[in-house]
């Protein structure tokens, strides 16, 4: 049972990851699915904000344009209004992160558009050009890249260095690596362990972890695997534990984890006596502040985080007490971000 209600999520949630092999450059948009959904973007009240139904895929704002898939199938960007700001011309986009994202133009049989990623700015103008297959988004100056050999640093102005070789290091296993915090999450080659380098390729917290994500509000969640266990704690920057690994999160560390945001980590641990491992929201002492019947959640984002109600099928949003605040009625969520929170409701 738990088998299959874990791929239902995965098909209607963009919070939903797997560890199938391959990588995608950017996160799983919404998707109107065969026309049976319709696309919005609400507000804090739940109120629809702007209108999107139009749109095949939709994405979550930063700043201030969102990115969504045209009935031509080629993405653009819309601005707070609903206006087309930059128009749908591109095969693949990033999303907006200080001030650049990432686009691909269709190929031409003709050769004449170049290969490759192009960087544009809000306006839409293209800023520089990279020859890489894999791009992402830009966070903290700099954008990761990857060559068949390497992984590389893009600066603002199309600057690149090379970070480190593939055949020590890998990226993490989050979908959108970057670095946050002045950290980022690697794989060791030879020893399959997870650390963390610099901006510099310095390994600055050794590989020791089975799985690592992101640095979030100055800690990590990470898991160490004891005795056919996965158990979830949070790892500080100097390499020290925030507290011990003891959340059992059933084997995988991507779909029943989340980072910390604004203080909450929500966790589904299995815990004994339980049909399903729901997610309970633990504080920094690791200490439970609320637990919900809900098999996802979101993160909190502008004090609101979505979850999944198995009773009606539906999302919702909650607050950092687990009190509902947007009754449970969507198909597909997102996170909020800039006050708005892209969203699908039934045809």
């Amino acid at each position: 049972m738990r088998t299959l209600l874990l791929i239902a999520l995965c098909v209607l949630s963009t919070s939903c990851y797997t560890a199938a092999s391959g990588r995608s450059n950017f996160g799983t948009p919404l998707t109107n699915r065969n026309g049976m959904v319709q696309y919005q973007y609400i507000d804090r009240n739940g109120k629809p904000a702007i209108g999107a139904a139009h749109f095949h895929k939709a994405r979550s704002f930063s700043n201030g344009l969102a990115a969504v898939m045209s009935e031509s199938q080629l993405w653009g960007f819309i601005n707070k209004s609903g206006q087309v700001a930059i128009e749908p011309l591109y095969e693949e986009v990033g999303d907006f992160s200080e001030g650049l994202a990432a686009a691909r133009l269709p190929e031409r049989p003709s050769g004449s558009i170049p290969a490759g990623w192009m960087f544009i700015d809000t306006a839409g103008r293209e800023r520089f050009r990279v020859n890489y297959d894999i791009v992402y988004d830009f966070s903290e100056n700099v954008a990761l890249a990857q060559g068949e050999k390497a992984v590389y640093l893009i600066g603002k102005e199309g600057t690149v260095r090379k970070l480190f070789d593939l055949v020590d290091l890998s990226l993490g296993s989050e979908s959108r690596p970057k670095f946050s915090e002045g950290l980022l999450a690697v794989r060791d080659v030879h020893t399959k362990k997870y650390g963390y380098v610099d901006v510099n390729g310095k390994m600055v917290i050794a590989p020791r972890f089975d799985n690592a994500a992101p640095f979030k509000e100055n800690v990590a969640r990470v898991s160490i695997k004891m005795e056919g266990r996965d158990l979830l704690g949070f790892v500080r920057k100097d390499g020290t534990l925030l507290f011990p690994p003891r959340f059992d999160i059933d084997l995988d560390f991507l779909r029943n984890s989340r980072d910390f945001s604004e203080n909450l980590a929500g966790i589904a641990a299995l815990i004994a006596d339980a049909d399903e491992p729901n997610f309970i929201f633990v504080n920094k002492a690791g200490v439970t502040v609320f637990t919900t019947t809900s098999v996802d959640v979101g993160n909190f984002r502008e004090g609101l985080a979505f979850f999944f109600d198995s009773i009606s099928g539906k999302y919702g949003y909650l607050d950092s007490s687990g009190r509902t605040v947007i009754p449970p009625s969507f198909e597909h969520v997102a996170d909020f971000s800039e006050g708005l929170a892209c969203v699908a409701i039934s045809n």
